[in-house]
């Protein structure tokens, strides 16, 4: 049976709002830089420095380097947070000509 219109535009919403969140969660995602397993930090002001949970070995997660101890300069939250800002605001250009004008307004804020 066909959707009513109504019931197609929820759904194209709502398609519209997890294109956002999966760019948004893409942008956490890093990589180890010594065996490449992907995860995603934690965000809460913690140390920089972290250790795979594959292959044990420590780096920072902001520079995803291997010699800065965690004391790289750039605040982690912040860093972090301008990331997944960015990746939202990047992926509601996309996409905001499919959906109603004012869908999108504060979406990315409400995400972070």
């Amino acid at each position: 049976e066909p959707l009513t219109c109504s019931e197609a535009e929820k759904q194209h919403k709502t398609g519209a709002r997890t294109n956002v969140e999966e760019a948004m969660s893409t942008a956490r995602i890093k990589k180890c830089p010594y065996c490449t397993t992907q995860f995603i930090p934690e965000m809460g002001g913690g140390c920089n420095w972290v250790t795979c949970n594959n292959c044990w070995k420590n780096f920072c997660y902001v520079c995803v380097s291997k010699s800065c101890s965690g004391r790289c300069r750039r605040p982690a939250d912040l860093t972090e947070r301008a990331a997944v800002k960015t990746a939202g605001n990047s992926a509601v250009k996309r996409i905001s000509h499919d959906v109603d004008e004012g869908f999108f307004d504060g979406m990315v804020e409400k995400l972070i």
